[in-house]
């Protein structure tokens, strides 16, 4: 019996060269593996998650009250965990270290480019968002140190970005954008390092209320809850992440270590931040804490604002490679059907399925194969199309926040849950994959998911009473 297994993933091997693994541009008959450790994963997700949280999550800190907003965040943390578990898990039912190939198991081919379109819509929406921010902090700084009151200095300001930014978009390993990440853990280090010597030094002039803020919610503090919620949503983006691992540490184990490291260390930031933030500026907080230090006169502020830049310039490549994958993913769909041909004989073949979970350095990357002059043809229309909204937006409004904020929510939270639900069904339901999915699942993780379904369906209720408030 072992012998014909073997034989049948042997058979397969051809398959999954030709169709599956990622390869240098040059050798395309060698796998090329994966290249980053545990740790460096962790930096690359780290610098996923930190973004414009450390700027907005202050104030919601300051609506929330100090023990009520503790709690929230911390529910979040173990929410992004548990997530991760899960999608961990679906990776083990279904052979998938894929986000949109798992969703194929679940729901079809349509349930494969429905998942591509809302990661696309994401990854690439909160680039530009940050583009748009980008622009507007930096060009009143370009202004004071450059150019005094030039009508294209924003422009100017945006093509800049787009030129720095052009090696790390077009990259095709994410290993490669720990530059990245390392920067901007040095600048978060330099923010917080900042925000502390503000603290020591000028203590006898600030008016700390600290403990004024211990349990004091403030009128429509429930609007502010899901940028808590959110602080930790990283999920679409966790694949890119999880398949760069070398070869012996692509597992479950790894996975969750390298996201807990990054979660925790980037819960202490936030607290920190947050409560550094109220002691220093108290119920004067605005709703993005640059305007509070642009508007101070503590001698920081420039190297603050500049500093910041940098973190969110650097956060940038990080999620643009998630999008960009997800839009050549579905580019690749769309044209010749590979993904959901190769995702119909993993469901159909066991031995293969096998393989894929045991054999964890065969893991499939499409986008990888893509012929160079095609990948940089689509990648150039993706990245020149995102700048160039941002060339000419200065206000995507709140409308596009409340998008975004929903998808990333729905990508995150419910939709992993419900996979896992819909592939631990018995083997009677007519969605039941073809695979040992129910037997020897955790309860645990079951009655989780439910409760992460509760807690969806509040939260897109708050979210919805949001937008009424919003049209009103």
């Amino acid at each position: 019996m072992s012998f014909q297994i073997e034989s049948s993933v042997q058979s397969n091997y051809s398959f999954l060269q030709i169709s599956v693994n990622p390869f240098d541009g040059n050798n395309r008959d060698n796998p090329k593996p994966g290249k980053s450790n545990v740790y460096i994963c962790a930096l690359n997700t780290i610098n996923t998650v930190l973004g414009g949280g450390i700027l907005t999550l202050p104030y919601t800190m300051l609506q929330c009250g100090v023990i009520f907003g503790t709690t929230a965040f911390i529910i979040s943390l173990l929410m992004g965990i548990i997530c991760i578990k899960l999608l961990l898990e679906l990776k083990e039912i279904t052979g998938h270290s894929c986000y949109a190939s798992i969703a194929y198991e679940c729901m079809g081919r349509k349930g494969l480019i429905v998942i591509n379109i809302l990661i696309a819509i994401l990854c690439l929406g909160v680039p530009l968002m940050f583009i748009v921010v980008f622009a507007d902090a930096a060009t009143p700084l370009v202004e004071d140190l450059l150019f005094e009151n030039y009508s294209r200095t924003r422009e100017i300001v945006v093509v800049c970005n787009a030129i720095i930014l052009l090696w790390f978009c077009f990259n095709k390993e994410v290993h490669n954008l720990r530059i990245a990440s390392y920067t901007s853990i040095i600048c978060v280090g330099l923010f917080f390092y900042v925000i502390v010597h503000i603290l020591i030094y000028h203590w006898e002039e600030l008016d700390n209320k600290i403990f004024d803020h211990i349990d004091n919610r403030k009128d429509g503090y429930t609007l502010t809850i899901p940028n808590i919620i959110l602080a930790f949503g990283f999920h679409p983006c966790f694949f890119p992440l999880y398949n760069s691992l070398k070869p012996e540490l692509k597992n479950s184990k790894s996975g969750m270590k390298f996201t807990s490291m990054a979660f925790v260390f980037t819960f202490v930031v936030y607290i920190s931040i947050c409560c550094f933030s109220l002691i220093i500026f108290g119920d004067s907080l605005k709703s993005d804490i640059l305007k509070n230090i642009s508007e101070s006169d503590y001698e920081y502020r420039r190297f603050i604002l500049f500093v910041y830049l940098i973190i969110s310039l650097m956060h940038m490549p990080m999620v643009f490679f998630s999008g960009k994958e997800a839009f050549l993913n579905l580019c690749i769909e769309l044209k010749y059907g590979k993904i959901s041909q190769y995702c119909e004989k993993v469901k159909s073949d066991s031995a293969l399925k096998t393989a894929l979970t045991t054999m964890e350095y065969k893991s499939k990357s499409f986008v990888k194969e893509m012929d160079n002059l095609e990948y940089y043809i689509l990648t150039s229309v993706v990245y020149i199309t995102t700048f160039s909204i941002a060339f000419i937006v200065t206000d995507l409004g709140q409308i596009v926040a409340f998008l975004g904020t929903s998808t990333c929510f729905v990508l995150c939270f419910p939709i992993p849950a419900i996979f896992y639900l819909l592939l631990t069904k018995p083997p009677t339901s007519p969605r039941h994959a073809p695979s040992q999915t129910s037997c020897n699942k955790s309860l645990f993780l079951k009655y989780t998911s439910w409760a992460i379904l509760a807690v969806s369906t509040l939260f897109m209720a708050d979210l919805a009473y949001e937008v009424v408030q919003i049209l009103r």
